[in-house]
């Protein structure tokens, strides 16, 4: 999964100056319309908790065509973010997602979105400016997709956000 992200030559990685140690990376894609990009990356693990993760995430597309939308063919995504944990509290994940501004400019792409799955990266997606597209509480999801088996996880909502330029 991750190998097909990285061919795209869209992943954005934070190295500490001077080093080769790497403090953070973003995990970025393009997608396009009629591409099904996300799915076959989702579907190129066969393991029963990727295969749950895609079938959530799903959830937050019922109703919702991005695409028609925003009038797009194609946009960024992410596909995650993460700082190492000594170098988190220092604004690293909210520089990452405000980066992708200047990267969408470089390419001509209109659109960022993603899908955010914890209080503390919906805070960070909001300073950055990216824009509620769609929410569900997990408890919601637990409630009216009982076969997804959703674990207890710490945070109250699961979200799509974007930001056009």
């Amino acid at each position: 999964m991750w190998r097909t992200v990285i061919e795209q030559k869209t992943v954005l990685v934070c190295f500490k100056e001077g080093l080769n140690e790497i403090v953070g990376i973003s995990m970025n894609y393009v997608t396009c319309k009629d591409d099904h990009f996300y799915e076959s990356i989702c579907r190129q693990n066969k393991s029963e908790n990727n295969n749950r993760m895609y079938d959530v995430f799903r959830v937050l597309f019922d109703n919702f065509d991005i695409y028609e939308h925003y009038g797009v063919d194609y946009y960024m995504n992410g596909a995650g973010l993460a700082v190492a944990q000594k170098y988190r509290g220092r604004g690293i994940g909210l520089e990452f997602l405000k980066t992708r501004k200047s990267f969408c400019n470089m390419f001509r792409i209109e659109l960022t979105s993603t899908i955010f799955t914890s209080s503390f990266s919906n805070n960070i997606a909001d300073k950055a400016g990216f824009k509620l597209d769609k929410i569900n509480s997990y408890e919601e999801i637990r409630i009216k997709h009982p076969h997804l088996k959703l674990p207890h996880i710490n945070s109250d909502a699961l979200t799509l956000k974007s930001m056009k330029f």
